[in-house]
């Protein structure tokens, strides 16, 4: 499924806590000091969370805040106050915004419109201070200085034509006018043909030079350029149109970075002109994303199974950022941003090459059954469709062709309609004999069918193909693939440091030097040191012991639960022939997993109750039939639970879990299936296991099965000591967009220790980042938590925001924090206090310990506004990418975990997919309720 993704950490409170590794429910899991993370069975929507209740604290070190308002919706803003140099900006007191804030809440006394409530309490909160909590360090951030040119930059309008000309050949296009001869159309001088080799294209609309082309005015100024392609063959004609448009005030940005600037907006204009600047000379050298911030070698480039590869490069932005000196507003700076990337390409050379690695052969011969599976000819022809080739059966004429697709028939059976010598009568011959008669070649594999290519379907061999090199999948990597990749871009803070540094040297050193010095740009080659804070580790409650601070480096060992389950009523349900049947040989596994399980969690606290045997709580697959094993699965629950008529109940469930093995491969229709069934219909908590983890009963996978099994009972794992969190959150939705459909999922804390959740779900159109349905969604929860809370709504209200870029702030602050407050009036209560804050791990800032020491947070930040980097835990692989949060709303103070609306967004997609795993949503409706979460549930986490 293609999906626009983001993630997000916040501190840990309680929930899922502990080190831990699985698939399927058994995701990878990690309890950290001030965060977690998790991965689903499989790649898919993800989001944030809400959270209610608890106290107001003052935020980290105390200090000042003041307001900055916007006038009223997007479109509109309002001005805002710059400090002065060596200066903190003017604030006003924490009780004033308090008051501000108490004057646009919506009340039953409050006769005040909605819209003019949101239009005074959507803000973007100045910075209060700078952080005096925990240990001082440095770290080293991947930005490096920019110092920018002190002129304007003159600014030209250009078409290509034909229309819709890809990027690299409007680059070759422009790249051939440079070296033309102007001097008779233009009356260029030598220095003039010296000036054009500095300009910089963006591939599409924009040239810039740094000083003005002669002869080139308002009016286009039009240029033919006949040109081959990048293989040779036939030339093509294209049409360049030029003319001059208003240059870019590049004094605006220099005023902008002034210690004592009048400018409030980051200046857009004038940085967008640099970033084509910097890109100008990697743009031809590497290969590019769509955005164009990314540059791919195709140098040490590794293989992955499949037909594909990994080519490394780097990702370039710049920032406007503030810096810091003191602790107080000293000047801001320009930095640019360059990070490590893979992304996987298409191999090269031979078609037949690459075909033979996509089916996993080492000889194409090797795949001819193959050849004769509709299934296997079906995944082929999506594989290689888009593909460009070279062919090599001639040398002259067109020879780059993009595939289409595969012919129905093999090229010896493939009829074709050619004309006669004469060239005015037609014949039928084969694809097979047209080749051996028009071009004396010999087809080596008839039984293969042909590519299909061009507007009249040319069809030709594909042992005749070519691949060229370059061409990125974009194509969705299948688990296997993906899991191979993480091996092999997953590099330690050190290693991926020294490829930051030789990123500068290959996308800017001595190939970019003459142009950037002809703009005056110039780039420190230091990487920029930051301070940072190690803050203080919080106190976890856990067992029956007093809170404790045990964390090794974001880690800890559960010794035992704060609030243990207690499982009754549950049985095995074994699917796709997974360990036979009872009595056989591979039966004695399941026996030995379920006797370590159980006793795991009966290690942890919980009152776990089952029969003398596994084989009395175990059903076996109905063939075909889902539901009827689960329907089996549940009876046999019920059995098992009769036997202990008199035991206690920590959930109000009559069936408290039913444990779903799944064969090993491609289950995910298996897994979506069951949770659809389970969830939606039979009113039945599930955990799945996988076959392959359950034999091999590593400590990991128990332990981690373990906290989810016990979040499932209604137990509590852990939670953090509330008053050793510095800011306290909640959480909140992104949407996760996809082939026609979004997913937009709210989860909301609903106890004092923010470790149980309950959650609401909606779907509803793509591409669209608006949660259209947050005002019912609200009430849900906000229900759910008076039902917990018997009768007491919250008081406070943290929003966490995922999945918002920074242009689509203002209009998503506008229009969810008036459904927040339309639900507060729906309701008829005092409305809570609400921080509204974006969480965005869609960055490529990272950090690295100056000493060999932990740390992370500010000196990179916003120029004025109040946001923060912050790791909140350690990496299991790589590098840790830092959350980016920022604060829109005042802001009070408690953090719950952001996590578990990514799971429920997740598991929203399960309730929707086809009964064959396929990834396409775009046929489902847009009106389909996937918030049909059965009553016996709704009220657990049953997400987790």
């Amino acid at each position: 499924m293609s999906s626009r993704q983001g993630s997000a950490r916040g501190p840990q409170q309680g929930g899922q806590q502990g080190r831990g590794q699985g698939r399927g429910d058994g995701g990878r899991s990690q309890g950290s000091a001030g965060g977690q993370r998790g991965n689903g069975q499989r790649g898919g929507p993800r989001g944030a969370g809400q959270g209610q209740g608890g106290r107001s604290q003052e935020q980290q070190g105390g200090g000042n805040q003041q307001q900055q308002r916007y006038g009223g919706p997007p479109s509109s803003t309002g001005s805002q106050q710059r400090p002065t140099t060596g200066q903190q900006r003017p604030t006003s007191s924490s009780q004033q915004l308090e008051s501000q804030f108490q004057r646009v809440k919506i009340g039953t006394n409050a006769p005040i419109s909605v819209d003019d409530a949101v239009k005074g309490a959507m803000t973007h909160v100045a910075r209060p201070n700078f952080g005096r909590l925990g240990r001082r360090i440095t770290v080293i951030a991947n930005l490096y200085k920019v110092s920018i040119p002190d002129r304007d930059i003159s600014r030209y309008d250009v078409v290509v034509k034909p229309d819709k000309v890809p990027k690299p050949v409007c680059r070759r296009v422009m790249e051939h006018w440079k070296n033309m001869d102007h001097s008779a159309t233009l009356g260029w001088s030598t220095k003039d043909k010296e000036n054009v080799k500095n300009i910089a294209y963006d591939g599409q609309k924009l040239l810039y030079s740094p000083f003005p082309l002669k002869n080139i005015g308002t009016s286009f100024s039009n240029f033919n350029i006949e040109m081959a392609d990048d293989v040779g063959g036939n030339k093509r004609t294209f049409t360049l149109s030029i003319r001059e448009i208003k240059p870019v005030n590049m004094s605006v940005l220099l005023e902008y970075l002034d210690p004592s600037p009048k400018a409030v907006e980051i200046p857009s204009e004038a940085i967008s002109a640099l970033e084509v600047i910097l890109r100008q000379s990697p743009s031809l050298r590497f290969t590019t994303n769509p955005a164009g911030r990314c540059f791919y070698s195709d140098k040490g480039v590794s293989t992955l199974p499949g037909g594909i590869d990994v080519h490394y490069g780097w990702y370039q932005s710049l920032r406007a950022t503030l810096g810091i000196q003191q602790e107080q507003y000293s000047y801001k700076e320009l930095l640019l941003n360059i990070d490590v990337v893979a992304t996987a390409f298409y191999q090269q050379g031979p078609l037949l090459n690459v075909i033979a690695n996509f089916f996993g052969k080492r000889r194409i011969e090797d795949c001819q059954r193959s050849f004769t599976s509709k299934n296997d000819l079906r995944k082929l022809d999506k594989f290689i469709t888009g593909l460009n080739v070279i062919i090599n059966y001639r040398n002259t004429g067109r020879r780059k062709y993009k595939i289409k697709g595969l012919a129905a028939q093999s090229v010896q059976d493939t009829k074709i309609r050619i004309k006669d010598d004469d060239g005015v009568n037609e014949r039928t011959t084969t694809v097979q004999q047209f080749f051996r008669n028009t071009y004396n070649y010999n087809v080596k594999y008839p039984w293969m069918p042909a590519i299909v290519s061009g507007a009249n379907n040319v069809q030709i061999p594909m042992e005749c193909c070519d691949v060229l090199p370059n061409q990125r999948y974009v194509k969705k990597i299948n688990e296997e693939q993906a899991a191979d990749m993480i091996k092999v871009t997953a590099v330690l803070p050190e290693k991926r440091k020294l490829r930051i540094t030789e990123g500068l040297s290959n996308l800017h050193g001595s190939n970019d030097k003459a142009l950037l010095n002809n703009w005056k740009v110039e780039i420190n080659n230091n990487l920029k040191q930051v301070e940072a804070r190690v803050l203080d580790t919080p106190s976890m409650t856990f067992g029956k012991s007093k809170p404790q601070k045990i964390f090794n480096n974001g880690s800890w060992k559960q010794s035992g639960f704060a609030k243990p389950g207690i499982l009754v009523s549950w049985s095995v349900a074994l699917f796709g022939g997974c360990f036979g049947r009872p009595g056989g040989r591979d039966f004695g596994i399941l026996e030995e997993f379920m006797n370590k399980l159980g006793g795991g969690l009966t290690s942890q606290g919980v009152e776990v109750l089952w029969p003398d045997t596994t084989e009395e709580m175990t059903v076996l697959e109905v063939r075909g039939d889902i539901r009827q094993t689960l329907i089996n699965a549940k009876n046999k629950a019920a059995e098992v639970g009769n036997r202990f008529k008199n035991a206690k109940r920590s959930n109000g469930r009559t069936i408290d879990l039913v444990l779903c093995v799944l064969p090993p491969g491609k289950n995910a229709h298996i897994y979506n299936e069951i949770k659809k069934v389970a969830e939606t219909d039979l009113g039945i908590m599930t955990q799945c296991l996988q076959q392959k983890k359950v034999a091999e009963q590593k400590g990991g996978y128990f332990q981690n099965l373990i906290l989810k099994i016990n979040a499932k009972l209604g137990g509590v794992n852990a939670y953090v000591v509330p008053s050793d969190i510095p800011l306290n959150t909640g959480n909140r939705v992104p949407t996760r967009a996809n082939n026609g459909v979004s997913i937009a999922a709210l989860v909301g804390s609903v106890d004092s220790g923010f470790a149980e959740y309950r959650s609401s779900v909606r779907v509803q159109a793509g591409r669209q980042e608006i949660v259209n349905d947050l005002h019912d969604m609200v009430i849900e929860i906000f229900e759910m938590f008076r039902e917990r809370s018997k009768g007491v709504y919250p008081q406070k209200l943290i929003v966490y925001r995922d999945g918002v870029g920074e242009g689509q702030f203002s209009e998503v602050i506008y229009n969810e924090l008036k459904s927040l407050k339309k639900a507060f009036q729906t309701m008829k209560i005092k409305p809570p206090t609400v921080t509204f804050l974006s969480v965005n791990k869609r960055h490529h800032v990272r950090f690295f310990p100056a000493n060999p020491k932990d740390g992370d947070k500010n000196g990179i930040v916003h120029p004025y506004e109040f946001d923060f980097f912050l790791n909140s835990h350690p990496g299991l692989q790589g590098t840790s990418r830092p959350t980016h949060y920022h604060v829109f709303t005042k802001a009070v103070s408690i953090v719950p975990a952001v996590y578990y609306a990514h799971l429920l967004a997740y598991r929203a997609r399960c309730h929707i997919e086809k009964d064959d795993g396929s990834d396409n949503l775009s046929q489902v409706s847009q009106d389909l309720d996937v918030s049909r979460i059965t009553k016996e549930i709704s009220n657990s986490m049953f997400f987790v």
